[in-house]
């Protein structure tokens, strides 16, 4: 079976690939790399773009953000209440990804919080109340080795706040992040 990778050619492949690595990379350095003119390349990407070959997100650094404890929540429901329980759990605000699932969990949710007591705050307060939910498990991220954020698990460092003009330009950076 075809999938939609397979139908691009060898300069899409590239372009895709740079702009894995680096979804901000300039047209000039992805004209280089692919060995096509700017115009063209401006075009190619646009193509991949409207035709959902790609999806280009910003996806911040939580750990500069403030938030140290990335928790994964593996969440058993009663089936005909699944809908519901996700469209309670998607507004949530540590609430990052979430995926219907089969297996051991119906719903695996992926949250980001600012400490432990955060996490158990948000089970407690939230989590426990949502009528459909039988039982879930968390499990703490200790480390990531595939991520997008670099130093996440293991950045001592402290944070500065984000203000409401930070704020903003993540907004806008998440809706266009090439911008």
């Amino acid at each position: 079976m075809a999938t939609k990778l397979d139908k691009l050619d060898a300069v899409d492949k590239i372009l895709v690939g740079e702009l894995i690595s680096n979804a901000r990379c300039p047209y000039t350095a992805l004209s280089r790399k692919a060995g096509i003119n700017i115009a063209t390349t401006r075009k190619r990407v646009e193509r991949l773009l409207h035709e959902g070959n790609i999806r280009l997100e910003l996806i911040p650094n939580p750990g500069k953000l403030g938030y140290h404890t990335v928790a994964l929540i593996g969440i058993h429901v009663q089936l005909s209440k699944s809908d519901s329980v996700l469209q309670k759990l998607k507004v949530m605000s540590p609430v990052t990804y979430l995926s219907l699932t089969t297996g051991r969990y119906d719903i695996l949710l992926w949250a980001l919080f600012k400490s432990p007591s955060a996490l158990a705050n948000f089970r407690e307060k939230y989590l426990s109340l949502i009528d459909g939910i039988e039982w879930s498990e968390t499990m703490i991220a200790l480390k990531s080795i595939k991520n997008p954020w670099g130093q996440l698990y293991n950045s001592p460092e402290t944070t500065k706040g984000v203000d409401v003009l930070d704020a903003k330009i993540i907004g806008v950076l998440q809706r266009e992040v090439r911008i």
